[in-house]
């Protein structure tokens, strides 16, 4: 939801000195004008929006796919990031965990399509949707958080969130079970409301201001931890 609230978002993380990168998750075709609309407003030429910095822009959306039989061994999901200029080379990555370091590195704001036909021809099951990742191990700084009106944590075969949890020492990524959902919400995942976005520009921000508290709860919860590894 590309509202007033979502550029108060960018002003709070400047404000409050965040290293932060902004990805538009889409299953469609419509990063593009948002990237080119969104670099535009970012650039003070807004009458209603001020912002103290420069932020990039990255106006070529990458990709996220996903091959292979679902949990099985040939699972594989590969992210692919566009060519800069006509003298690089497209860049695929098909390591979960060199895609999440790929991540971490982001800078400003970017698009990403993820994966429909997976997802579809896995009946909309949870764990065939959009990824992220979870490292409760080396990466407690790194905070993954997607915004979704199709997240939702009662029905596996309606949920458009798969969180991932990285073990290093099986250099394995697992999708959480299901049942562990409803303690992951409001931490990895917010189901995007957009009646109360219209109504409060300062959603996002409080949104966030939650997961991080709740984050820091969930790290200090070791059956929650365990539980959530299996």
């Amino acid at each position: 939801y590309i509202l007033p609230a979502f550029f108060r978002l960018i002003q709070y993380l400047q404000q409050t000195d965040r290293d932060y990168a902004i990805i538009l998750r889409t299953m469609g075709d419509d990063s593009v004008n948002f990237l080119y609309n969104a670099q535009r407003v970012l650039a003070n030429e807004h009458p209603n929006f001020t912002f103290e910095k420069l932020i990039p822009v990255s106006l070529i959306p990458g990709k996220i796919r996903r091959t292979g039989t679902l949990e099985g061994k040939d699972e594989k999901i590969t992210l692919e990031l566009p060519k800069v200029d006509d003298n690089d080379e497209l860049m695929e990555i098909d390591d979960e965990f060199q895609i999440n370091d790929k991540l971490k590195q982001f800078d400003g704001i970017h698009g990403i399509k993820d994966d429909f036909n997976y997802w579809c021809n896995n009946q909309y099951l949870y764990s065939s949707s959009k990824p992220i990742w979870f490292d409760p191990e080396k990466d407690v700084d790194v905070h993954h958080i997607l915004f979704d009106d199709n997240f939702r944590v009662i029905d596996p075969y309606d949920s458009i969130v798969d969180i991932r949890v990285m073990n290093h020492n099986t250099h394995q990524c697992k999708t959480v079970p299901f049942e562990h959902y409803s303690k992951l919400e409001n931490v990895f995942a917010v189901q995007a409301d957009l009646l109360k976005i219209l109504e409060n520009e300062n959603y996002f921000v409080e949104k966030i201001e939650e997961c991080e508290r709740n984050l820091d709860k969930l790290l200090n919860n070791v059956e929650i931890l365990n539980q959530i590894r299996q």
